[in-house]
């Protein structure tokens, strides 16, 4: 995958037997590409919603919530 002008591009290799088939294979690519661009992009949280989720450096699960503002702690845990 290369990035060149702010667009993502990757290159897929197709083999196929025949011209036919490669004709079929490349059809086939293209409508799996066609379906990943209209998928919807993952929703984000509104504000004071909790969150929970694995770090990719250690493995470790965290999870993050908004608290009522006390005197002596900060709003975010």
């Amino acid at each position: 995958m290369q990035q060149r002008d702010g667009i993502w591009s990757t290159t897929v290799e197709v083999t196929a037997t025949s011209h036919a088939d490669l004709i079929k294979r490349e059809a086939a690519v293209r409508r799996l590409l066609a379906k990943l661009d209209k998928e919807p992009g993952k929703p984000r949280r509104s504000r004071g919603e909790s969150a929970l989720y694995q770090r990719s450096r250690d493995g470790m699960w965290v999870g993050q919530g908004d608290l009522e503002p006390g005197p002596d702690r900060d709003r975010r845990k």
